[in-house]
């Protein structure tokens, strides 16, 4: 088969994946030409799929029925429950954000309507309001990111899945 090196993902440091900086020596390299196959980072050890299909087939063993729902559903959620897991806390942060700037933007307004209140108290919203504007936006990206990968993963272990009971 194909021999891999690892990718540039799994030995970058978690500010480099949270930060996307993992892909700028690719993005240089798209600069100043157009970029080739060897040009392309490796695909990462847990993205490859040898791996996600011996994970799905794993859990598809290991299955527990939980209410009326497909095996293969409650497989494919198993076998990627950590990420799952991740992209749900993800969404409840981005949830919240999204329903505190509201109230962060009433109390922002109403600070600045009373004669009463002291500027700082003004500057002090306007600064949550862009902390939870910023909050909102690498949430947001990163959580976009994460669920991309998750149905390109469990894409390619189901075609797996189906190649392998095929032949």
């Amino acid at each position: 088969g194909l021999s891999f090196h690892e990718s540039e993902w799994d030995g970058a440091s978690l500010f480099s994946k949270w930060t996307f900086s993992v892909a700028n020596l690719m993005l240089e390299t798209g600069k100043r030409k157009v970029l080739e196959f060897d040009d392309l980072m490796e695909i990462s050890d847990k993205d490859q799929v040898d791996h996600l299909l011996a994970g799905l087939k794993k859990a598809y063993n290991q299955r527990k029925s939980i209410f009326k729902l497909p095996p293969l559903f409650v497989s494919l959620c198993s076998a990627h429950a950590s990420v799952l897991c991740l992209c749900s806390l993800l969404t409840v942060l981005e949830g919240a954000v999204k329903v505190m700037s509201p109230v962060a933007l009433g109390w922002f307004l109403s600070s600045l309507s009373s004669s009463t209140a002291p500027l700082s108290l003004c500057f002090m919203f306007a600064a949550l309001l862009g902390l939870l504007s910023i909050v909102q936006t690498i949430v947001h990206h990163i959580l976009f990111f994460f669920t991309m990968r998750l149905g390109w993963n469990w894409s390619t272990s189901l075609i797996a899945l189906i190649h392998d009971r095929l032949f």
